[in-house]
């Protein structure tokens, strides 16, 4: 069966998956950082499937590299790169095109290409939180970009004397904290919740539009159930801009 192989190198962590088509029909995530796990994961994935296209949303270097130098080597196929020997089809009419991610450019590509004629907000809840914006005729005009959730947490106690590291855990904080690590926990969880919420009020004000708000990444069931401007929450929504890019080729 012909199939594609998409990858989405954040900067934590690598997603592969395997495209038939829309249909997503398997993937795997591997943390950054150990090259033989991924490419361990990568035969598994594999294993039974004929990819005829690898494409590549990297963010990451040297994950990237790996995955590029597996694709020649097991498939005999050259890695398709979003945003260089892969063009972004959507027009990025921003002051810095050359500065977008590419995975930023997969988000805008799923919005354009899934809601033609509507405008979208493309939330990514991860390392950090991007906010990437389509207007209704198509192209990609900007957004903003804030720390993740551990990305905050860290810095409070990299970057203060005597506040702790804390994890957000699995329930949703109380926004009364009663300890410091309760307190600290508030402050990150509810100002996410309060930053999406006024941020998108404020993008759609200055659209003069009224955007479809979508959530991806590993924060985002978590906190767009706290957010009333979410609309959707989709999985795997840069790896399917990444496919849909190559299908533009």
């Amino acid at each position: 069966m012909a199939v594609d192989l998409v990858a989405d190198i954040g900067n934590t962590r690598a997603k592969v998956g395997v495209f038939q088509g829309d249909d997503l029909l398997d993937k795997v995530e591997v943390e950054n950082g150990d090259p033989e796990a991924l490419r361990r994961a990568l035969d598994t994935l594999c294993a039974g499937w004929i990819p005829r296209r690898a494409g590549l949303a990297q963010v990451s270097p040297e994950p990237a590299e790996v995955f590029a130098e597996w694709v020649k080597d097991k498939l005999k196929l050259e890695v398709a790169r979003l945003g260089e020997s892969l063009p972004c089809p959507v027009p990025l009419e921003i002051d810095e095109p050359a500065g977008v991610g590419p995975d930023r450019q997969a988000n805008a590509v799923w919005a354009a290409r899934t809601y033609p004629a509507r405008s979208v907000i493309v939330i990514d809840l991860g390392t950090a939180i991007t906010f990437d914006v389509v207007a209704a005729r198509g192209a990609f005009v900007g957004g903003a970009i804030a720390p993740g959730l551990r990305l905050q947490a860290r810095a409070m106690h990299e970057h203060t004397a005597r506040l702790p590291q804390v994890s957000l855990g699995e329930a949703d904080p109380s926004p009364l904290g009663r300890t410091t690590e309760e307190c600290l926990q508030a402050g990150i969880f509810w100002s996410t919740v309060g930053l999406i919420d006024t941020l998108c009020a404020q993008i759609a004000h200055q659209l003069e539009e009224d955007p479809l708000v979508v959530a991806t990444g590993g924060d985002a069931k978590r906190i767009a159930a706290r957010c009333p401007c979410v609309a959707q929450v989709v999985s795997d929504l840069t790896l399917r801009g990444v496919r849909l890019a190559l299908d533009s080729a």
